[in-house]
């Protein structure tokens, strides 16, 4: 199969398929427990954090993949953060 006849979503075969770091930022609690619980059901290793500070300082210590942020969140926005 072409690789634009794959179906997307799908990985190539050989794809590298293991699991993603992903820091999830939110200063609500249910959203954000809510998101980390179908991340790692879906097989990934994800940290919590409340803020935009928070994820700038997990993000420096290294290793991660993906971050999602709220865009308001206290201290520091996603906007703030990702800048």
């Amino acid at each position: 199969m072409a690789q634009s006849d794959r179906p997307r979503g799908r990985p190539s075969e050989g794809a590298d398929l293991r699991p993603a770091r992903i820091v999830v930022a939110d200063d609500d609690r249910l959203s954000r427990e809510l998101l980390a619980a179908i991340l790692r059901g879906a097989g990934h290793i994800v940290d919590v954090v409340d803020d935009g500070q928070e994820a700038v300082d997990r993000v420096s210590q290294g290793g991660v993949d993906l971050v999602l942020l709220d865009v308001v969140m206290p201290r520091l926005s996603g906007l703030e953060a990702c800048r």
